[in-house]
């Protein structure tokens, strides 16, 4: 039995300013509390409260199934499958742990309900993530899976798949007083002959044996949500800065793991051409993109590389060696970013919207 949100009102009435786009909501959502604004324009509006069951029984079954992620095992239950309602207006995401969205194709609704045994909190893990994540690129915005720090005014990213590392990354930046723009998703878009990055919202994720083995970090964090083995680093606090403008992106590290047992970092250049399918390997659900929607992130992509400089990162799997990695990246991103450059031009202004 699926529980709805318990507040009864489908009046939207919090408001947030996330990846440069505005979310109604009718209950406060976990994590965007530094993000709340006043009354705004929606172009995003989501319903924790009021699941739209006449838009599933509206479509005959077997629905047609757009996506399926298999279980760990044979016999393991799913993990997620997204169906396509009324003829494909609309996307019904139906994940394993019992959490359930349909968003629609024109990427302007999102309605939630969840298990009773899980919580509101649980379920703003998923909107907040993937979700959010394939309503930005329904609505045409190219993400990295990436998390990304500014220096000055300028960003840079990490990039690479689950596990990779940015967070890590990410983690020693602000450790040491260095701002997040944004953790696991990067929007993006072109302003002139640039690629903007623009902001998440200000908490970074974190496994415990990151905080733990960074003495500049708290040896305790908070849960995501009771059960769950991520924690969150609040940036909104007095001791971590998070970065609420958009930036203009100079430096892209793709994680590579393919040369294991190093005994220290390196980073070597790989902008061109060919680091294309390498950036689309590492976009933001890519998984779920159709045919169309592939063809205009390749489109942007290619644009990409030729105002960003793209680069591999080869880590070492000793977390004890962050450190000396950490330093690596910033001499070689505030290199980068020092150098002149005729084709990268810097906004007027930090701000933006899309």
């Amino acid at each position: 039995m699926l529980k709805q949100s318990e507040t009864g009102n489908s009046i939207y009435s919090h408001f947030y300013h996330v990846y440069g786009i505005c979310f109604g909501s009718d209950v406060r959502i976990p994590g965007l509390e530094a993000e709340e604004i006043s009354h705004q324009a929606m172009d995003i509006k989501i319903q924790m409260s009021n699941f739209p069951d006449e838009i599933i029984h509206g479509t005959p079954q077997p629905w047609p199934q757009y996506f399926i992620d298999p279980g760990d095992t044979a016999d393991a239950p799913f993990n997620l499958v997204v169906y396509t309602l009324a003829n494909g207006q609309y996307f019904y995401f139906r994940y394993g742990w019992g959490v359930e969205f349909i968003v629609d194709r024109r990427a302007t609704h999102i309605w939630c309900q969840w298990r009773k045994s899980l919580s509101l909190e649980d379920a703003s893990v998923y909107l907040l993530g993937p979700i959010i994540g394939f309503m930005l690129r329904l609505r045409g915005i190219t993400c990295l899976h990436a998390s990304s720090i500014v220096l000055g005014t300028d960003a840079i990213a990490f990039a690479g798949p689950s596990g990779a590392g940015k967070s890590t990354l990410a983690a020693s930046f602000t450790a040491a007083g260095y701002p997040i723009l944004s953790d696991d998703i990067l929007a993006m878009t072109n302003k002139e002959d640039a690629v903007l990055a623009h902001p998440g919202y200000s908490r970074l994720r974190l496994l415990p044996n990151t905080f733990k083995n960074n003495p500049d970090l708290p040896d305790e964090l908070p849960l995501l949500a009771p059960g769950w083995d991520k924690h969150y680093l609040d940036l909104a606090g007095n001791d971590y800065q998070f970065y609420s403008h958009t930036a203009q992106l100079k430096v892209i590290y793709i994680i590579d793991w393919s040369r294991p047992n190093t005994s220290a970092a390196s980073i070597v250049d790989f902008s061109g051409v060919k680091s294309v399918a390498h950036l689309a390997a590492n976009t933001y659900r890519n998984d779920l993109l159709d045919t169309h929607m592939k063809t205009q992130e390749f489109r942007f992509l290619g644009n990409l590389v030729n105002c960003v400089k793209i680069k591999k990162l080869y880590p070492t799997n000793n977390i004890s060696t962050i450190c000396e990695t950490f330093e690596l990246l910033l001499a070689d991103a505030k290199n980068e970013i020092t150098k002149p450059s005729s084709n990268l031009k810097i906004p007027e202004s930090p701000k933006g919207t899309f």
